[in-house]
């Protein structure tokens, strides 16, 4: 079985090995009459509907995931290790389109743990442009040094843009991840 923090669900073994690195590294290295694996992606814990549209990814291919589900989702794809890479690229697409000031820091950690660096670069934009809102939340707060040091030199590099020091570059200006 699968154990998630809210429950063990029963999934066969063979089409896991055969769709995911991880679970096929996980199923070597456990002990005999051991069939039991905890999924997470690092300190994240999917959420039951997560989980689920991630069962239904690694069965039947199914990238019909809901907005919600696709941040964790997004990080799955390169920690689980899946053999078919239409994951990341369903969620990506997914996040872009569903960005708001409320789910941009979670963006951002998502891909930098991922090395998406477009994406994080769109977030970056966003969390500058919209720094009043963002800076009080507890996701920005809670943020790493390092992703606060990113934000530091968008907002220093945006800043020298408007005031003229730096040359306005169109294509970053229409990038779109």
């Amino acid at each position: 079985g699968i154990n998630a923090e809210y429950g063990e669900h029963r999934a066969h073994r063979a089409i896991l090995i055969a769709r995911c690195e991880y679970f096929s590294a996980m199923y070597r290295s456990l002990p005999p009459g051991n069939d039991s694996v905890t999924v997470c992606i690092g300190d994240l814990e999917p959420t039951p509907n997560a989980f689920t549209s991630l069962l239904r990814y690694v069965y039947c291919n199914d990238t019909e995931i809901p907005a919600e589900d696709s941040l964790y989702l997004f990080a799955a794809d390169k920690f689980y290790g899946f053999r078919n890479k239409q994951l990341q690229a369903y969620c990506r697409k997914s996040l872009e389109t569903n960005i708001k000031t409320s789910n941009v820091v979670d963006i951002l950690k998502a891909a930098d743990q991922v090395g998406s660096r477009d994406m994080k670069a769109h977030a970056l934009r966003m969390i500058v442009e919209h720094i009043t809102v963002i800076q009080p939340m507890p996701s920005f707060k809670s943020l790493s040094r390092e992703l606060l040091l990113e934000v530091f030199e968008a907002m220093v590099t945006h800043m020298k843009t408007r005031q003229g020091l730096l040359p306005k570059s169109p294509n970053k200006a229409n990038t779109r991840f």
